[in-house]
């Protein structure tokens, strides 16, 4: 149970530490080193820390503090060394960085846009032809709307003449049957007409020759 208390207090005073740890960087110096004790003549636990490394405070005293490198070790630095900002060639940097960074990003977005460009004058030039399309097909639409138009008065006229065509056929087969009854009239009229005079020259055959008999009788009378 002690040991499960002691860790859990440790664990909380890590925890408190990480949350609440304060941040230094080294000054604008080019190197800097870290020592074991608050005197520049004790060894030095890390040698080179850049300007503008970043380092986790410790501890405060004599004009000294404790700091915790990106490397793991613990030591002390001189006050003077340390600063609570970024230096200024950190700064310019870091800016420079932030420049290059948006000077890409607008090349992006130049491209982006460029893109957008190209995409929007496609755009207007398919809008462009669809609707040139659309005034020839409304135009073709007109068309056959008019040629259906003449079609179907076509089609009545062609009904309309069909049906006097049809009346004209009827009147010629009415009028052959007519010709052919007068036809046959007319040679039934001749053929009796024939027939009579056949019939008067048989009578007049048999009553000739009693009247010539009947001529002598009526000189002697006179």
């Amino acid at each position: 149970m002690f040991y499960k208390n002691t860790i859990t207090a440790l664990l909380a005073i890590l925890f408190a530490t990480s949350v609440y740890a304060e941040t230094a960087y080294v000054s604008d110096i080019q190197f800097v080193s870290v020592r074991e004790g608050q005197d520049n003549s004790t060894r030095a636990v890390e040698r080179g820390l850049r300007s503008g490394t970043s380092l986790q405070v410790l501890e405060r005293s004599n004009g000294y503090t404790k700091v915790l490198t990106p490397k793991g070790n613990e030591g002390w630095i001189a006050d003077y060394y340390l600063t609570e900002n970024k230096v200024t060639r950190e700064k310019v940097v870091e800016q420079e960085a932030q420049i290059t960074e948006l000077v890409e990003s607008k090349l992006i977005i130049q491209k982006q846009l460029n893109q957008s460009s190209s995409l929007i004058n496609k755009l207007k030039k398919d809008a462009a032809r669809l609707t040139s399309e659309k005034t020839a097909l409304q135009q073709e639409l007109a068309d056959l709307k008019e040629l259906t138009l003449e079609a179907q008065e076509i089609v009545k006229s062609k009904e309309v003449m069909s049906f006097e065509v049809d009346s004209i056929m009827q009147r010629l087969q009415h009028a052959e049957s007519e010709a052919l009854r007068l036809k046959d009239e007319r040679q039934l009229k001749w053929f009796m007409i024939g027939v009579g005079t056949l019939i008067l020259g048989v009578l007049f055959g048999f009553i000739a020759p009693s009247i010539r008999r009947k001529k002598p009788n009526n000189g002697a009378w006179s």
